[in-house]
C-alpha cells in the first residue's frame, strides 16, 4: 500500500510539473517586461508624485498575477498549488531580480530604467 501511495505522490508531482511547462512557462516569458514596459522613472517630483499615485507596475503586477494564477488555486490541492506557485515563482524571481539590478538609482529614489539594446 506504501508503495502505491509514494508511486501516485510522485506522478501527481510530475503532473503538476507539466501542467507548469505546458501552460505557465509560456506566460512568464514576457511577464516582467509586460510590468514596465512604456514606464519611465526618470521623472521630476510632481512626476515622481504622478507616477508613485498612478503606480501602474504594482497594478500591472497583480492583473497579471491574477489572470496567470486564476483557476489553479481552486482546482488543486493546497499541496499542488502551493508546488506550483514554487514553480512559478522560481521562474519569476531571478529574471526580476537581474531586472532590478540593470536599474540605476539616483539620490531622490528615482529608477531609470535601462534604454533599449543596441
Amino acid at each position: 500500500m506504501e508503495s502505491i501511495d509514494s508511486n501516485l505522490c510522485f506522478r501527481v508531482q510530475i503532473g503538476v510539473e507539466q501542467l507548469f511547462t505546458q501552460l505557465m512557462r509560456p506566460k512568464l516569458r514576457s511577464f516582467i517586461t509586460d510590468m514596465y514596459k512604456d514606464v519611465t522613472y526618470s521623472l521630476d517630483e510632481d512626476g515622481y508624485t504622478a507616477a508613485e499615485y498612478h503606480d501602474l507596475v504594482r497594478k500591472r503586477f497583480v492583473k497579471a498575477w491574477e489572470n496567470l494564477m486564476e483557476g489553479y488555486k481552486d482546482t488543486l490541492t493546497d499541496e499542488n498549488f502551493r508546488t506550483l506557485l514554487s514553480l512559478t515563482l522560481d521562474v519569476i524571481l531571478r529574471p526580476w531580480e537581474k531586472f532590478m539590478m540593470s536599474m540605476k538609482f539616483t539620490e531622490v529614489r528615482h529608477v531609470l530604467l535601462p534604454g533599449p539594446r543596441d
